[in-house]
């Protein structure tokens, strides 16, 4: 048996050292020859290598191939020579160099992680700078705050690790406290089924603070919250701002609101007749308010041509990717998103301006965009403001407005097949509610009669016969899946069953049939005449609006009809429009994890991220009430009817 512990060691130069082609170890010898190498500047080799001779005063390497290799590597950047001495102990000539390469590979015992990084730890105790240990070992300095701060962790910790109880990831999700007793705490109360989940731990052990991810500290900037004495806490184990979180919120809020405020100043001197500011905005407190647009100033000719030829082709790719079910769909949503790009590019170019009297009687509010970047939300009418500009407003004047509130409105978020069917699915929901609401529907009836009877007919209903009531049925194909469609079904088989078939019979029944059953019928005829399916090019948008005011009498929850999903949404819109859904429901960090993922992924990805948020495509949005809605005539006296009826 050889006996290496009783072989001389005698010193090799380097250069007549040569690496024996059937070493077991194949892989992974380059791995960690940085730190070696350190290790090897800093306290020089430790250990020898085991040679034999070869031919013409060679030695092959059988034990020490890492060690030839970082010593190789120093010669090459002139850290050491070639004549380098090497210790080595050398075999007899009938070694079996395979039987040694085999024992330097595993028969030994590698030390456990705790008691490297407590050997990490008592170097610092005994007063290495971090600087000259990283350097030693060949490592960032962040590796030793690494190992360092996983050495300040509770012993009980360690223990659960070394039984498998606890992966790595989550014990490095542990130093983010120092506290023993918290450590300990949050482990012990962590459910069997989360003890292996790092992000529940840092949630925990986080749960003050605010990531530095949030758009209010990306809006200040971490170092100026720092520079004002905020505490930021580190992760260690992550990168960037994906490590960082804000402990002093108190202290955020107020440098959001100071930079915000100086920002709201900035607007107010631009002419605005109130500037509002708000941290946190959503499309629902927009909604509130009637968006004045500015007038854009015309594209040089150039530009305006090309952007004409671009949206053509826009066009006939959506229609194409929405009818063509044979078509590549990445392909073609491809060349749609590229062709978005050349129109929003263009578009960019475009400026608009808001009139001086537009500004004397709307607002601002000045915000934080889903980035992080100041925002300004202009042209802003609240009920307040227009109901003030009612009473002042001359037809010129308001002419201006509704002028400058139509022009520049951009391009259609969807394709018109698209709206159609998504507004085929709030028609079917609005006329489901109304059908159990017959007071609603008694209101509508009556108010179908009034525009009519007093010359204020809004082309909502036309009637001809005795009551000159006719009402038509909406084509709801696009919706035949929906539930509202199957409660509209429903009703319609419950009724069909109850009434006579014949007309006579039928107006004899209504007249012995009870108010209540009477007014539950009125309501579901009502409710299947009800149209509010958008089309292309469809100019009545009185009708459009006047469901919106139903809808909002009958105090519908479209959620709760229509939830968007890879199937009835996603698939149907570009990838564009995927990330801007996702943006617009606060997902942003969500839709940025996904900027990579091909069409179909990322439309079953935003169905599943965007589940229970409630957020909704435009088209099938309840609109809020306009504020020239409230201004209608009322018809309190009999003076006022008949001045109506006479003009």
């Amino acid at each position: 048996m050889l006996n290496l512990t009783k072989l001389e060691t005698v010193e090799i130069p380097l250069h007549k050292l040569t690496l024996w082609d059937d070493n077991v170890r194949t892989s992974g010898a380059e791995e960690g020859l940085d730190e070696l190498i350190a290790s090897i500047c800093s306290v020089g080799l430790l250990q020898s290598l085991v040679v034999k001779k070869a031919s013409r005063g060679t030695f092959i390497i059988g034990a020490g191939k890492r060690r030839f290799l970082a010593l190789s590597q120093m010669a090459e950047k002139g850290d050491v020579k070639l004549s380098y001495a090497v210790p080595c102990r050398i075999a007899p000539d009938d070694a079996d160099l395979t039987e040694i390469s085999l024992a330097e590979n595993i028969c030994r015992l590698e030390m456990s992680p705790h008691q490297e990084v407590i050997a990490w730890r008592r170097m610092v105790d005994e007063g290495k700078c971090i600087g000259d240990i990283a350097a030693r070992f060949g490592v960032s300095e962040t590796i030793v705050h690494r190992r360092l701060a996983l050495a300040r962790l509770s012993p009980a910790l360690w223990t659960a690790y070394e039984a498998d109880q606890m992966t790595l990831e989550v014990l490095q999700a542990f130093t983010l406290t120092a506290d023993h007793a918290t450590q300990e705490r949050v482990w012990s109360e962590l459910r069997e089924w989360d003890r292996d989940n790092a992000i529940i731990v840092r949630r925990i052990l986080l749960k003050e603070e605010i990531p530095a991810t949030d758009k209010r500290v990306r809006f200040i900037g971490l170092d100026t919250y720092e520079a004002a004495g905020g505490l930021v806490t580190r992760d260690l184990f992550s990168e960037g701002e994906d490590g960082a979180s804000v402990a002093d919120p108190e202290l955020l809020n107020r440098l959001v609101n100071e930079k915000l405020q100086a920002l709201a100043t900035d607007a107010k001197a631009d002419g605005w007749k109130w500037i509002d500011v708000q941290p946190q905005v959503d499309h629902q407190a927009l909604g509130k308010f009637r968006r004045i647009q500015p007038t854009p100033e015309p594209l040089p000719k150039k530009d305006a041509a090309k952007l004409d030829k671009l949206q053509q082709k826009m066009a006939k790719l959506q229609e194409q990717a929405e009818s063509d079910e044979s078509a590549d769909q990445d392909a073609l949503y491809d060349q749609i998103e590229a062709v978005q790009e050349q129109i929003e590019t263009i578009e960019s170019k475009q400026t608009g301006t808001f009139h001086p009297d537009t500004k004397a009687h709307c607002g601002a509010i000045v915000t934080i965009g889903d980035n992080g970047e100041p925002t300004i939300v202009c042209g802003l009418m609240s009920k307040e403001d227009a109901a003030q500009l009612a009473k002042t407003e001359t037809p010129a004047d308001e002419e201006a407005i509704r002028d400058e509130s139509t022009t520049g409105q951009p391009q259609a978020a969807y394709s018109a097949v698209l709206v159609e069917s998504l507004t085929a699915v709030k028609t079917a929901s609005i006329a489901a509610e109304l059908s159990q609401q017959p007071n609603v529907a008694l209101a509508a009836v009556v108010h179908a009669l009034v525009l009519s009877q007093f010359a204020l007919d809004l082309r909502l209903y036309r009637s001809r016969g005795c009551l000159q009531i006719q009402t038509t049925r909406p084509h709801l194909a696009e919706a035949a899946d929906s539930k509202a469609v199957q409660s509209l079904s429903q009703q319609q088989t419950a009724w069909l069953k109850r009434l006579p078939k014949t007309p006579k019979a039928l107006w004899q029944w209504c007249l012995s049939a009870s108010t209540d059953t009477l007014l539950s019928l009125l309501a579901f005829c009502s409710a299947l005449s009800l149209n509010a399916v958008q089309h292309k090019n469809d100019a009545d948008a009185e009708r459009i609006h006047h469901a919106d005011a139903l809808a909002t009498a009958l105090q519908i929850d479209m959620r709760q009809w229509f939830t968007p999903t890879a199937a009835n949404f996603f698939s149907k819109v570009s990838k564009t429009r995927i990330f801007d859904a996702l943006s617009e429901a606060g997902k942003a960090d969500d839709a940025r994890s996904a900027a990579n993922f091909k069409k179909g992924p990322l439309a079953e990805f935003a169905e599943t991220t965007l589940k229970g948020t409630g957020w909704l495509p435009e088209p099938i949005r309840i609109a809020p009430e306009r504020p020239e809605d409230t201004t209608f005539a009322s018809f309190d006296d009999e003076d006022q009817e008949v001045n109506h009826t006479q003009e």
